[in-house]
């Protein structure tokens, strides 16, 4: 049951979700996969757009609930590079030319340098989930949800220090 059989590799939903490895029995022709491995049967491909952990979209577009989130995601348009969906928040188009670097990746926490010259969403493609924290330079800043599942705060124009950590209220209750 652990098994999962995608149908559709040319989708960028494999991307957004940072599949950079697929294994399969059959050959796969496509043009964003390249076959690095064959042992036997089993055959390994390399998604060569496979996003980024963080990047920086352009748009964030606001629908009316989840459930026309998920329908615009599956929606074969969908470049998550280009746009963003959310039915939390909106954020105007502009051109951008920001930059990410990930500079520390723990399972609890992420440090990223970021340098831009407009102000920007930075999609981080890990859960939105209580308990995780986000803060430019220091100073705490809102994770709003984006593409159904994921997390994205406002990057003001300039160079920062972004730092995500995951901090849950219950465990510092525990500690009473």
């Amino acid at each position: 049951n652990r098994i999962v059989t995608p149908t559709n590799y040319e989708s960028r939903l494999t991307d957004l979700l940072n599949v950079k490895y697929i294994l399969s029995f059959d050959e796969i022709a496509s043009p964003k996969l390249t076959k690095v491995l064959e042992e036997g049967q089993t055959k390994l491909y390399e998604n060569k757009q496979v996003l980024p952990r963080a990047f920086f979209t352009s748009e964030i577009v606001k629908v009316a609930n989840r459930n026309q989130e998920l329908q615009k995601m599956l929606d074969g348009d969908f470049n998550p590079e280009s746009y963003g969906i959310s039915s939390d928040f909106s954020f105007e188009k502009r051109q951008n030319n920001s930059s990410v670097l990930v500079t520390e990746y723990s399972d609890q926490s992420l440090s990223i340098s970021t340098v831009g010259a407009t102000a920007a969403p930075l999609v981080l493609s890990n859960v939105f989930y209580t308990g995780w924290k986000a803060y430019i330079d220091g100073r705490q800043t809102d994770i709003l949800r984006v593409n159904y599942m994921f997390q994205s705060i406002i990057v003001p124009d300039g160079i920062h220090n972004v730092k995500f950590k995951y901090e849950p209220q219950s465990f510092y209750n525990g500690l009473r």
